[in-house]
């Protein structure tokens, strides 16, 4: 479970607690804080090698699917899964330093089909 996630899940019971308020002022109180983040930490840790498990195996999948050109963006950019488990569209180009294609104009032949 991600930060964010653990926050949104168990912020209640930090918020509630007045865990920080307390920190802040009082030595007494700094062990809750503590072992509220260090849940938070394991937590996040545990879903960082879940995630990196499932993008490898997903990686696996794809080159069981189709055979991929040596050096390929396609191949390439199963890599970055495990790093990156979520990609916008311009992200893996600007990681693999790579353009995207041009546009394909239409044929001759279907530009005569059409007409």
């Amino acid at each position: 479970m991600g930060f964010m996630r653990f926050m949104w899940e168990y912020g209640d019971t930090y918020r509630a607690s007045h865990i920080f308020s307390r920190a802040k002022s009082s030595r007494a109180s700094w062990p809750p804080l503590i072992w509220f983040l260090s849940d938070a930490i394991i937590g996040t840790v545990a879903e960082v090698q879940v995630t990196r498990q499932a993008s490898q195996a997903l990686k696996a999948t794809w080159q069981q699917r189709r055979a991929f050109r040596k050096g390929s963006a396609a191949l390439r950019v199963l890599d970055l899964l495990t790093d990156y488990p979520v990609l916008t569209a311009g992200r893996p180009g600007h990681l693999l330093d790579i353009t995207p294609p041009p546009p394909r104009l239409p044929s001759r032949s279907s530009a005569r089909s059409e007409s």
